[in-house]
């Protein structure tokens, strides 16, 4: 996914939380975490619903 995809998820769905993963592997490099979460900010998206995942870091929902 692109910048653009991210925030047009977050805007089609209220309810729903997005989280980035395998940001740096090699198939994966059109957007970096760094990258992802600047945009995050820029935009003013809820951290709530939208965060970027570290290596090893786990989530339960």
């Amino acid at each position: 996914m692109r910048k653009g995809d991210v925030k047009r998820a977050y805007q089609f769905s209220s309810k729903s939380k997005i989280v980035g993963i395998h940001m740096e592997w090699v198939s994966h490099t059109m957007l970096t975490r760094k990258e992802l979460r600047n945009f995050i900010n820029e935009q003013k998206l809820d951290k709530r619903r939208v965060s970027v995942r570290e290596d090893g870091q786990r989530y339960k929902f």
